[in-house]
């Protein structure tokens, strides 16, 4: 063995360092990403080489040579597993799952996976074409949220479609435009049925949509708001609109401090109807749409946000209390008074 590593300590030291790059370069943090096939495989034969070199059956060179080939494969394992668990160390807060090369020869492009999310996954179930297996599968992929699925492009749907051994599905099924009305707080006619427990969610969720099904879908998705001008020109990203009110029926913006009838009508031109959409912006929402009301940071500064979370659980804020007891006086169209104004701090007299 001694005399193995004296003839060999180069090419052993190479393989290590082409491990360390492999396991660098495909390092997962979901280990159901990590293709074992041909580790499987691997180990497979090496298992069976060891015994043929510890009971010594090879003779002379060819022995040596295969001492030598189970001591570079080792070193490369051993490689490639320190190679994955420094780059764990160094880089702990990524969350995006390095791609690996899709062999399974699928059209399309595989959706980028993330990690189990911290605060827990989102119930995919939620989405009408999405039951328990479907879910497990997306959940494999990395797929854990509503607005991944719905910043899919048509190529990672062609994908998933062909993953799921049901090409086109996902297109027809609306999986996307589902997921995206999740992902921006506003609940689908089947999603409430399925938190209220009116539709029970067994492994029927799974089968495919039949037409009529699928025309139910469609007539009951609302439509997105239209594009307004210069819209990419706003730091952050725009929430998603509605073109409507759900049921036509718009929720009183004004109840929120800081949004009187001018701000309002603005939101509503942007698709903003219901305190649940605004209860769900993100970070870069709040940016955008203080950037397009032209003041940035009011937003975050009146807590539209929070404001909104409560109200969209059916709860109340001392100042929308004053609102409905008709206290706050109404803002004229021009801004110049009222509650469209920015809130400024009181100074102590």
């Amino acid at each position: 063995m001694t005399y193995v590593f004296s003839q060999l300590c180069w090419w052993l030291l190479a393989a290590l360092i082409i491990g360390l790059a492999t396991g660098w370069f495909t390092f997962a943090r979901d280990a159901k990403e990590w293709k074992l096939g041909w580790l499987k495989l691997g180990l497979l034969a090496f298992v069976i080489g060891g015994i043929v070199a510890v009971l010594k059956l090879l003779p002379n060179k060819p022995g040596f040579w295969l001492e030598a080939a189970l001591f570079t494969f080792a070193s490369f394992i051993i490689g490639c597993f320190l190679g994955s668990w420094i780059r764990g160390l160094l880089c702990p807060a990524a969350s995006v799952v390095a791609p690996l090369l899709d062999t399974t020869g699928y059209p399309g492009a595989k959706p980028l996976g993330i990690a189990m999310p911290q605060g827990g996954a989102d119930d995919l179930k939620l989405i009408r074409g999405v039951g328990p297996k479907n879910e497990k599968i997306l959940n494999d992929l990395g797929v854990y949220r509503f607005c991944q699925i719905g910043q899919w492009s048509e190529a990672n749907a062609a994908w998933v479609g062909h993953h799921i051994a049901f090409p086109g599905r996902i297109e027809r099924e609306q999986w996307i435009q589902q997921g995206k009305l999740l992902c921006a707080g506003i609940e689908t006619d089947y999603a409430k049925a399925v938190r209220n427990g009116s539709i029970v969610i067994d492994d029927k969720a799974d089968t495919a949509l039949s037409d009529a099904e699928i025309a139910d879908v469609k007539q009951h998705l609302p439509q997105f708001a239209a594009s307004v001008a210069d819209e990419d020109k706003h730091q952050g990203f725009r929430p998603l609109g509605l073109a409507a009110a759900r049921n036509g029926q718009p929720d009183d913006l004004k109840l929120i401090k800081g949004i009187g009838p001018q701000n309002e009508g603005l939101l509503h031109g942007l698709g903003i109807w219901h305190f649940d959409q605004i209860a769900s912006w993100t970070a870069e929402h709040a940016s955008w749409v203080g950037s397009y009301l032209a003041f940035p940071g009011r937003i975050e500064r009146e807590e539209w946000v929070d404001q909104a979370k409560i109200l969209a659980k059916g709860g109340s804020t001392e100042f929308a209390e004053r609102v409905k007891a008709g206290e706050v006086p109404t803002s004229v169209l021009d801004g110049t008074q009222g509650q469209d104004n920015i809130l400024k701090p009181v100074e102590n007299p």
